[in-house]
């Protein structure tokens, strides 16, 4: 997985139910858009909720948007368990 914030939550997460994880990163670990953006997480995608209705229909992208809201806390929840500065 990547070293961005996704990445390594991901990492981690897997890491502590065993998994052996390998971090592939073309440059430092949080480099690319979790480095550009100053780390920020936040609900939604880039396409837009109008754009993912279109292609998945209303009840699909309300429940997409949903999980992304769940995501956010998760990563939150890590952040704030390994007392890293968020």
């Amino acid at each position: 997985v990547g070293g961005g914030l996704a990445g390594l939550t991901a990492a981690l997460s897997l890491a502590r139910f065993g998994k052996s994880v390998v971090l592939l990163e073309a440059e430092r670990i949080g480099w690319g858009a979790s480095g550009r953006n100053g780390g920020f997480v936040g609900p939604g995608y880039a396409a837009g909720g109008d754009a993912i209705a279109r292609r998945v229909g209303p009840d699909r992208a309300a429940a997409l948007h949903r999980l992304s809201i769940e995501v956010m806390r998760f990563v939150r929840s890590q952040i704030d368990e390994l007392g890293t500065p968020g």
